[in-house]
């Protein structure tokens, strides 16, 4: 798989010693060099390129103002810090501008191995209609502010919960949204929660990573009214989604990992629906109007239209944000769930059961014909589970559902 990188630094040694190593372990990656942002551009404007990779503290243009430029003026470059002199404020003032943070002397293998994700999803979605969307979209993401601050947080040892708090109550909107939650019929508490300590102590620290991922997405986007679509509903039913297909593989006897990776997954199924319903409103209100008007299920709607579905689009996104290739495969696959690695299968099948089931009733996408695929249910060999499975969702339907 060729790949073509532009590593820009004033220091060729990087260059030099980046391009020594992956001349031996990727032969068929192009390497180009720039020794400062203005050179960059130059170079950006002459060639096509898949990945940038920026230090920070340069001359005639900085790596904050080169990445700012890319991100304006060619947003489908993937757009990489790599630097020893950035430290997590100054990381963290670039989290709109940039996909990854490396720091120097970089780990190669960290290196190749995001890049060697992100254009593994970019090929599946190998469809000229497909590409043109993703490249055309102008606002693909990084990871939100508030879940880089609290992920750095909690790589420390020793953390206080009190820290935990303060960086949450900063975001007014988001720590009602927890508290929302925790007080849903889900956690089946006897007492109302109040504050955040005790909010945190009930999720978990996972748990509440994730729901800051997940929600800080949502406040990320401004969607323009497209009939009754609503973001906030659309969270409320991934949160539907990843607990069910949590409760699902706890049932389950699966390890703790495996229940952490299906509710991750399960939270982000629908991320793509956001970059659609920004970046082309209105080919997504149009997909939205067939899909009612036919009973038809939006994924197909989307084909038909556009050549590509939500689920390619945002495991996409995910990709380039170097999340577990297991979650962003599930992410893309769960619409048409088969896959031959057994530990992606194990989370397909939770996150697209969930994913049905409550796709069926859902508020915001009608969806009549939500149903599990039966060549799936024999491919993973769960037609004695399926009613286990109906049951406990049933349940889940009436009594735990956020609202």
């Amino acid at each position: 798989m060729g790949i073509k990188i532009l590593i820009v630094d004033n220091q060729p040694k990087v260059y030099q010693g980046l391009k020594r190593v992956l001349w031996t372990q990727k032969p068929d990656w192009d390497l180009c060099y720039a020794e400062n942002g203005q050179k960059a551009l130059e170079l950006i404007d002459e060639q096509k390129f898949d990945v940038i990779v920026s230090d920070i503290k340069m001359p005639v243009m900085n790596g904050s103002e080169l990445l700012n430029h890319v991100y304006t003026k060619h947003p489908d470059i993937i757009r990489i810090v790599l630097s020893g002199q950035c430290d997590q404020d100054s990381a963290f003032k670039l989290v709109s501008t940039t996909h990854l943070f490396l720091a120097k002397p970089c780990d190669h293998k960290t290196f190749t191995d995001f890049i060697e994700r992100a254009m593994k999803n970019k090929l599946i979605l190998n469809n000229p209609d497909i590409i043109k969307i993703i490249n055309g979209i102008q606002n693909i993401p990084s990871m939100p502010y508030t879940y880089l601050k609290l992920n750095h947080i909690l790589e420390q040892k020793n953390v206080n919960v009190n820290t935990i708090v303060g960086i949450i109550s900063n975001d007014v909107a988001l720590a009602a949204k927890i508290l929302q939650m925790v007080n849903s019929a889900f956690f089946s508490l006897n007492w109302r929660v109040t504050n955040l300590n005790q909010a945190i102590h009930v999720l978990g620290i996972d748990t509440l990573k994730m729901l800051v991922l997940s929600y800080g997405l949502i406040q990320k986007f401004e969607v323009k009214q497209i009939g009754k679509f609503s973001t906030d509903i659309l969270w409320q039913e991934n949160i539907n989604v990843a607990f069910l297909a949590k409760e699902l593989a706890i049932k389950c006897n699966e390890s703790e990992d495996i229940v952490e990776e299906v509710f991750v997954s399960s939270l982000l199924l629908k991320i793509g629906i956001l970059l659609l319903a920004q970046n082309y409103y209105l080919k997504f209100e149009e997909a939205l109007k067939l899909a009612i008007e036919r009973s038809s299920i939006l994924i197909d709607v989307e084909k038909d239209l556009y050549a590509c579905s939500h689920a390619e689009i945002g495991a996409y996104l995910l990709s380039i944000w170097g999340l577990p290739s297991e979650i962003v495969e599930t992410v893309a696959l769960h619409m048409n769930p088969r896959c031959e690695d057994s530990k992606t299968s194990n989370i397909l099948k939770y996150a697209h059961y969930a994913s049905s089931f409550i796709g069926a009733s859902s508020k915001l996408i009608p969806n009549p014909h939500a149903q599990l695929k039966t060549d799936f249910i024999e491919f993973m060999k769960i037609e004695k589970k399926i009613n286990d499975f109906d049951i406990l969702s049933t349940d889940f339907l009436k009594n735990k559902m956020v609202a």
